[in-house]
Order: structure tokens, then sequence, then C-alpha cells
């Protein structure tokens, strides 16, 4: 075990929101997706389907691109006072991790197998957790992780939005039509 390399892990925690989006708000417009909350399997099938989207290569590829895009004090927390010998392993370890991610055909395959989904039990919490040789580019990837799944859930959401508001004022000038005609019709 002496000669053995020391394995760091580092977890973040997230919430997972079963709240669908609302298009114009509140009390304005129905939810866009008819869900039963209270229901047991929607629950359970919803927050299996999150943890599916936790370790997709979706969320795996918006981390590639944070590793590969990002600045090292940026990913690897400078500020948050670590150690020099620290740091120096953290930038070695972040060095090879992005020549593996460059060198991988698909980038979201070097980082997709590195995080670990842990839900904890009669709640919305899941733990994502990362081993790495470096404690510093464990806690730096488990944060990418968390991030990068928050990235793609408010990017859904905007896609959703998006498309309901696309799709609202492509029947308005037919609904004008209605209503004009309503009214004529009713004057008549």
């Amino acid at each position: 075990t002496l000669r053995l390399p020391k394995i760091y892990s580092a977890a973040a925690t997230i919430i997972i929101d079963m709240s669908s989006p609302k298009v114009l708000g509140a009390g304005q417009v129905q939810d866009v997706v008819d869900s039963a909350p209270g229901s047991y399997w929607y629950s359970k099938e919803y927050y299996e389907t999150q943890y599916n989207v936790l370790r997709s290569r979706a969320v795996a590829a918006r981390v590639a691109h944070r590793l590969l895009t990002q600045r090292d004090d940026e990913f690897l927390g400078r500020e948050q006072g670590l150690p020099p010998e620290a740091w120096a392993n953290g930038l070695k370890a972040l060095a090879a991790l992005r020549e593996k991610v460059k060198a991988a055909n698909d980038p979201s395959v070097a980082v997709v197998g590195r995080v670990q989904i842990e839900p904890v039990k009669d709640s919305r919490i899941a733990k994502l957790q990362v081993d790495d040789e470096d404690p510093v580019l464990a806690a730096a990837l488990a944060n990418a992780f968390a991030q990068s799944y928050m990235d793609q859930n408010v990017a859904s959401k905007s896609t959703t939005t998006t498309e309901a508001t696309e799709s609202l004022e492509s029947r308005l000038p037919d609904l004008e039509e209605k209503l004009l005609k309503s009214a004529a019709d009713l004057e008549a």
C-alpha cells in the first residue's frame, strides 16, 4: 500500500428541481410540461433521468470545453488560497488531462467516466464525486461537472421557453383573425 498512489475524492452536491419551466410567468400560462409532481413513479422517473443527464456526453462535453478554454486560475480556484505545491501538482494534472481531452476523438469521452453520481436518500440532492491523484484537480472537476449540469439545465429551459414563445407568436395571426370574425358575427 505504501507504493500505491494516493487517490483523493472530491464531491459537489446539487439540488435537482422538479419544477417545469413557465413560459410567461406564474399564473399567466400553464406549465410547459404537464406533470404530476406528487406521483411517486413520476418523481422516480424524473430523478433517474436527471442522474443520466449528469452522466451524459452533453454535460461531459461542456466539462471538456471548460477544461480546454478556461484559465487555469479560474478552473483550479487559485483564489481559494491553496499552497504552491498543490498548485504545481494541480497544474501538471490539468495539463495531462487537457492533453488526454485533446487527443480523444470525442473530448467528452475523456471526462465522462470520471464522475460518479450518488443520490442522497429521501432528498432532491445528488452528490457528484470525482476521484483523482491530485486533490485540486478532483475538486475542480467535481465543480465543473456541477456547473456544466446547471448550464445544461438553463440552456434546456431557455430552448423550451423560446420554442413555446415562437409557437404562441405563430398562432397569433390566426387567433386575431378568429377574433375579428367572431366580433363581426356578434355584431351581425
